[in-house]
């Protein structure tokens, strides 16, 4: 209910869209659910049984009560058996939660990153198709010979051909993260992320160079000694 894919899909987003659709998080939450239905059952007592055998004709009226006597002391043990059981499966759904967090944080930043080289794979195949174009004009007019302008036509090439890979991999990336959230192949909700948020600015160039000199011969002591 606190994710709002309008204005892009965050990590945590992602995080909390995933914990709630993931197919294999929702199987072993499952799990916890029958494990704590055992807890339960081992706990039981088996009803008693009353048998009453009413007179009939010369035989006189008897009644017969059982209960299982072995059940007191095993239901203890059946008791702890099954907590242990409870135990084990909550620490298995905590691990595969952590495991689902961090796989979707991996695959956010992974298209993230994707469409980042998308961006620039694209503005650079257009940088190379102008220069390949000026450099098509330039042979024209004889001012290059027909080698440079093979290269220039063989780098326009490979630019396109880097775009077009790319776009792959964004594509791949976008699916990779639709999996591990669980969200339908209709959902677009995970075409829009949020691109994590900028490190802090680190300090200027002349604060920078001191600090970095007096580290380098910090380390260089400390590799000596």
């Amino acid at each position: 209910p606190t994710v709002d894919p309008q204005d892009g899909l965050s990590s945590d987003e992602a995080v909390a869209t995933a914990l709630w659709n993931n197919a294999g998080f929702q199987v072993t939450l499952s799990q916890l659910g029958f494990a704590r239905a055992d807890l339960v059952e081992a706990g039981m007592l088996t009803n008693p049984v009353l048998s009453l055998l009413f007179p009939l004709g010369p035989k006189q009226f008897e009644a017969t009560l059982r209960w299982p006597i072995e059940v007191l002391w095993e239901r203890p043990k059946r008791r702890a058996a099954a907590q242990l059981a409870v135990d084990a499966t909550a620490g298995t759904l905590v691990q595969s939660g952590l495991d689902l967090a961090l796989s979707v944080r991996v695959a956010h930043a992974d298209f993230s990153l994707a469409i980042d080289r998308q961006r620039l794979a694209t503005e650079t195949a257009a940088a190379l198709e102008r220069i390949d174009t000026l450099t098509q004009s330039r042979l024209a007019a004889g001012d290059i010979g027909a080698l440079e302008a093979r290269v220039a036509r063989v780098d326009a090439a490979r630019g396109r051909q880097d775009a077009d890979r790319v776009s792959h991999d964004v594509r791949l990336a976008r699916e990779r993260l639709r999996l591990l959230t669980g969200l339908a192949a209709d959902d677009h909700a995970v075409d829009r992320v949020q691109s994590s948020p900028s490190p802090d600015n680190c300090g200027a160039a002349v604060d920078l160079l001191p600090r970095a000199l007096a580290a380098s011969s910090a380390g260089l002591q400390g590799a000596i000694i």
